[in-house]
């Protein structure tokens, strides 16, 4: 382990040793204990110390500090109580600074500051990453079922290492891009570890932990502050993935927004809406379409209207987001815009807007009016949807459907970075397996479900499936007959 002395100019070495006073500690005595509210700094000068989680029977030795090391650097940096026990198993001798004396000289030298914070990052980060990079502090703890503990240690460790590389980023741009990446990618390895196997329950505890730690880099990317502050609306977070363009607070948090943006989830977010559209294309009638789209992306509907406007028809969107409606319908009244040319651009396409609460459409309730539809699209609706709640949201539409009208529909499936969206985001995702939605649409009176993935991750499926015609066989292309639907499944 390197001395964290020698991490400084031989000027600040020297100020900072007329600080310190000297600390004797006994053979196997306490330097300090977890939960006290302390904050002063330790420098070994003889002996051994012991991290120790004396809580567990035998205590668990997390790890060794060797002469030169210190220890308290996270309690002095977050101000803090005490994250872990200390001893010394064969006695030792250490150099201590009090807090109140050490910070008034930092304040008095910013030059000195930065030298002394650099060095105990690099110090933390050095030796957490002597524990297994990080995760193995995290996981001991885990062992015993202290899953708080664990997600708080392992958020610790990396963001002391997160600390240590942004200043090599800022000097050097492909060798910071290079260690912040991989940073990254053990984080996500970390997680992973940190919750496997894991009841629901503790994945949860020990994710929120790692999460809170994490909270003030995670804010730096775009992504991490669009969902983190919940009052910007889904429509940002939905905007922001759509686009796939990183943005953050400096070098930095783009990084950490690139990051994100290329899991397989965020990915397959942009991804199934493309082949979402092109099965659209696919089912498009001879005859001009009436269409409904349920929730739809923004990304999504803006596609579908100028395909939809050179033939016509009608498209009513139902959302229960007012800034989405009010955004369509802004855009609509801009001459300059893209959306106004193509309403403008057919006499025979109609765009029309629905507000309507989730509540009714998922307990089959709501009360639309309109003719039978051609096609009905739910554009990533069930994402927030159990599936206890899915049955009833195909019965509903399947009785807005001309008899062989078709739905097409986007949902997640599984992915492995369900564990990373969901705890460190806080982003939790309903998912599906190809089977499962199959099943669900059939005993919502569909029949020929097909079911594909998306062609880049294989984590977003689109589904499609056309309404049973009462009476006669389906031929696979389907058809369209407005005039037979029966009085019961009529839309009010």
């Amino acid at each position: 382990m390197s001395d964290f002395l020698e991490e400084l100019p031989p000027r600040d070495r020297a100020r900072l040793l007329a600080l310190a006073r000297t600390v004797h500690v006994k053979p196997g005595g306490w330097l300090v204990r977890r939960g006290e509210w302390s904050s002063e700094l330790y420098r070994l000068v003889e002996g051994t110390l012991e991290i120790v989680d004396a809580r567990s029977q035998p205590p668990v030795i997390l790890n060794v500090i060797m002469k030169g090391g210190v220890v308290g650097e996270i309690s002095f940096v977050m101000q803090d109580v005490r994250s872990a026990d200390v001893r010394a198993p064969e006695g030792a001798i250490c150099q201590c600074w009090d807090r109140r004396l050490l910070e008034q000289l930092l304040i008095d030298d910013p030059a000195l500051s930065a030298h002394i914070y650099r060095a105990m990052a690099q110090s933390m980060a050095r030796r957490l990453r002597d524990t297994s990079g990080g995760v193995a502090v995290a996981a001991r703890p885990r062992l015993q079922g202290q899953t708080h503990l664990a997600g708080q240690e392992l958020g610790r460790a990396l963001s002391a290492q997160m600390v240590e590389v942004e200043p090599l980023l800022r000097r050097d741009r492909e060798a910071g891009r290079a260690e912040v990446m991989g940073l990254l990618q053990r984080l996500g390895q970390g997680l992973r570890e940190l919750v496997q196997g894991l009841p629901d329950a503790s994945a949860m505890e020990a994710g929120s932990s790692l999460a809170s730690e994490l909270h003030p880099f995670m804010m730096r990317s775009h992504l991490g502050e669009l969902l983190m502050d919940r009052a910007r609306g889904v429509t940002d977070i939905q905007d922001h993935v759509d686009q796939g363009v990183p943005k953050g607070d400096g070098p930095f948090g783009e990084l950490i927004d690139l990051w994100l943006l290329q899991q397989p989830t965020l990915r397959a977010f942009r991804e199934r809406r493309a082949e979402l559209m092109e099965r659209i294309l696919d089912v498009l009638p001879p005859v001009p379409p009436r269409a409904m789209v349920v929730g739809g992306t923004v990304g999504l509907i803006r596609e579908m209207i100028p395909a939809l406007s050179r033939i016509g028809g009608e498209l009513t969107l139902v959302e229960d987001r007012a800034e989405v409606l009010e955004r369509f319908q802004q855009s609509a009244q801009r001459p300059v815009t893209g959306l106004s040319a193509s309403l403008s651009a057919s006499r025979d396409f109609r765009l029309r807007l629905e507000r309507m609460e989730a509540i009714p459409l998922i307990t089959g309730t709501a009360r639309i009016a309109h003719l039978p539809l051609h096609f009905v699209v739910l554009d990533g609706y069930l994402d927030a949807l159990p599936v206890q709640w899915v049955d009833r949201l195909l019965v509903w539409v399947r009785r807005q459907l001309a008899p062989g009208g078709r739905i097409l529909l986007s949902a997640m499936g599984h992915s492995p970075d369900d564990l990373l969206v969901r705890h460190l985001l806080g982003w939790p995702i309903c998912r599906y397996t190809p089977d499962g939605l199959k099943r669900l649409l059939e005993s919502a009176g569909f029949v020929a479900p097909s079911i594909v993935s998306d062609r880049a991750t294989g984590t977003g499926l689109i589904a499609t499936a056309t309404a049973r015609i009462k009476g006669a066989d389906l031929t696979s292309e389907g058809t369209f007959d407005t005039t037979s639907e029966s009085t019961s499944d009529r839309p009010a």
